[in-house]
């Protein structure tokens, strides 16, 4: 199973263009306007709206990039997800870092843990979308096969809150084990497939 890495570069190439220039203007703009609304007098109590928008810009920009092609499913396009996954995650929390700058100096640990958290958080989605039964419902053949995906999207939705409310804790370690195994449940390839 060998992963042949200009294969995987080519189709992570092809995912971006397919996406477009403007999911980029779009996360970019939501930053700067994130930036210009908070007042730094938030961040005394632990409130970041800089934070919260980066992660909810790059959920967004995560499932433009998901959706962007059709699917074909193969053991390359599932890791070209992940790939897109952790150049999210890794772009939201430098867009931190970088618009921090301009308020004082960045907290490093917080950035590098967001990173962590945002890849834990959306890892059954990416691995879910990339299934063939939801390769079959981004073309619109599935009946139901929009329910899996939708679901993980809700359980991402509740990990990264709790993830970044209270860090890693028994309760969330479990939760995500619990919807990873699901994930890999849905896309394991199937007899008939």
């Amino acid at each position: 199973m060998r992963i042949d890495l200009r294969l995987l570069g080519l189709l992570c190439l092809a995912r971006l263009r397919a996406a477009g220039v403007a999911p980029w203007l779009l996360f970019a703009g939501w930053l700067v306007v994130a930036r210009q609304q908070e007042p730094l007098l938030l961040r005394a109590y632990d409130i970041f709206l800089l934070d919260d928008a980066a992660w909810t810009g790059g959920v967004v920009l995560l499932v433009v990039l998901l959706l962007a092609e059709p699917r074909r499913v193969r053991r390359r396009e599932q890791i070209a997800d992940l790939v897109a996954l952790v150049g999210v995650a890794v772009l939201q929390a430098a867009a931190g870092v970088a618009l921090d700058r301009v308020g004082g100096p960045p907290v490093w640990s917080r950035h590098g843990m967001r990173t962590v958290w945002f890849v834990l958080a959306w890892a059954p989605l990416a691995l879910t979308l990339s299934s063939s039964r939801a390769s079959r419902w981004n073309r619109g053949r599935g009946s139901w096969s929009w329910i899996v995906p939708a679901a993980a999207f809700a359980v991402g939705a509740l990990q990264s809150v709790s993830l970044r409310a209270t860090g890693f804790t028994a309760t969330n370690v479990l939760a995500w084990s619990a919807a990873l195994s699901a994930a890999l449940l849905w896309t394991a390839p199937r007899p008939q497939e």
